[in-house]
């Protein structure tokens, strides 16, 4: 099965060729390898921009958007604790393989937590779909099967 994936493009910037930041409200810090950090405060354009010489930013556009475009590896790591929170849609786009690695040491966890609206679909997954029930509190009690070992979500 082919799945065709459409790319996400970061929303357009407030400067761009048609509404350049005026001068008396934009601050530009450089540096001569190329490296720039700009304030402008162009009224109803106002943004925030850190840029890499690579072309790698993050960019804080006038209603509170932020764009972070690497241009090149990315790295996050979190030391400790992490929660993250989408009051709206979330949209994963991976255009190569993906995997999650369990360190060495660390006792994995039997359940995988998993609540949908109406429709769930699995591609490509090496598990077999054994049991599916749909809990009280809406959720799905989904149990798969693999050749080596058993994973169950809840």
């Amino acid at each position: 099965m082919t799945i065709d994936f459409i790319p996400t493009l970061e929303p357009e910037s407030p400067n761009n060729e048609d509404t350049q930041p005026e001068s008396r409200h934009n601050y530009v810090t450089s540096t001569p390898r190329g490296h720039f950090f700009e304030m402008d405060d162009t009224p109803d354009r106002e943004r925030v921009r850190l840029s890499h010489r690579s072309g790698t930013f993050i960019e804080m556009h006038p209603g509170g958007d932020e764009v972070h475009k690497v241009y090149g590896d990315g790295y996050e790591i979190t030391v400790k604790n992490k929660q993250v929170i989408i009051q709206g849609d979330c949209k994963v786009e991976i255009h190569g393989d993906c995997s999650v690695h369990e360190l060495e040491g660390v006792q994995p966890a039997d359940t995988l937590s998993l609540q949908v609206g109406s429709q769930w679909t699995i591609y490509g997954s090496p598990y077999q779909v054994t049991k599916v029930r749909k809990l009280a509190n809406g959720g799905l009690d989904i149990h798969f099967e693999s050749v080596n070992e058993s994973l169950v979500a809840r």
